[in-house]
């Protein structure tokens, strides 16, 4: 489902429409299941639109997803660069939006006597708990989550060094005590699976991280085979590139050598080596075009 709101493009998975039902916990009871997800889609829509509404006041072109893991802004065109504090303001406005119904829904109903209908103290209730509830969890300090983009924000980290790394570790222990919380003290399986779930990525980010820093004694080596490639030069572009694939850890540093070496064997002619090398790019990576367009130029060539 694709549709605007002023001149943001909003976009609904259906990912997002079957996990809001799966959460709703009243799978036997149509009307309560109506009422949990107009609640989750207006609240989800409300706390994307905190964050969009707050990159548009620093100039960036915010577009929002809604899909199984909940909702997305992401900046696809516009200035994208902030401050450090704008980048803070964005991904407190998120939470903090949701954050201000929730107090605006208790504040009036502890003056006002709650709604006699069933259905009507349902919708207060998951009001309550949507904006209230998941906009503290989207504070504490763990990344993907807004408090994670804050602590990262505060710390200055980058994706990579020894800022990254911290971010990484708090994030990990503050995903820990969460998941150990959401089954003691809540029962919550479902808080509990996604705070695993967090503390995973974010190991496993860590390591990236550390591997990466491992793999920056290879950089010459990348940068001498990105010369020897200019020079179209095949034989220097293997012999700084091999051994970079050889003893490289992270996935970045293999998919540039993996790349160079590619276009080493293509510009020696051995194309069945470029193409067994090119297959071994890591998970989540794909050929770069131009390497179809080197192959292709080679193999006419060949022909020929």
């Amino acid at each position: 489902m694709n549709f605007r709101i002023g001149k943001i493009p909003v976009r609904i998975h259906a990912s997002f429409l079957l996990m809001t039902v799966f959460l709703s916990g009243s799978w036997n009871d149509p009307a309560s299941i109506a009422v949990w997800a107009g609640v989750v889609l207006v609240s989800v829509l409300l706390h994307e639109f905190g964050h969009a509404l707050a990159g548009q006041a620093f100039g960036l072109e915010p577009s929002i997803d809604l899909h199984g893991m909940g909702g997305t802004t992401s900046w696809p065109s516009g200035r994208t660069k902030i401050t450090r504090t704008q980048s803070i303001l964005i991904s407190v406005a998120g939470p903090g939006a949701g954050l201000l119904v929730g107090a605006a829904i208790i504040l009036y109903f502890a003056f006002n006597p709650e709604p006699d209908a069933p259905l009507a103290q349902t919708a207060v209730r998951d009001a309550k708990f949507v904006n209230v509830g998941w906009g503290i969890m989207n504070l504490l300090p763990i990344l993907p989550l807004d408090g994670g983009n804050v602590l990262r924000s505060v710390l200055g980290a980058t994706g990579t060094g020894r800022r990254e790394k911290i971010a990484r570790l708090v994030s990990i222990v503050t995903a820990v005590f969460a998941t150990a919380a959401a089954m003691l003290f809540f029962g919550s399986w479902w808080a509990a699976l996604l705070g695993g779930m967090f503390a995973f990525q974010n190991f496993r980010a860590l390591r990236e991280v550390q591997s990466l820093e491992q793999d920056d004694a290879l950089r010459a080596d990348l940068d001498a085979a990105y010369a020897a490639l200019e020079k179209e030069d095949g034989v220097s572009v293997l012999a700084h590139a091999e051994p970079v694939l050889a003893r490289a850890k992270s996935a970045p540093f293999r998919a540039e050598a993996i790349h160079l070496a590619a276009y080493g064997y293509l510009l020696t002619g051995r194309v069945a080596d470029a193409d067994r090398v090119i297959a071994g790019l890591p998970s989540g990576y794909k050929a770069h075009p131009s390497f179809g367009e080197l192959r292709a130029r080679y193999t006419a060539s060949a022909a020929r």
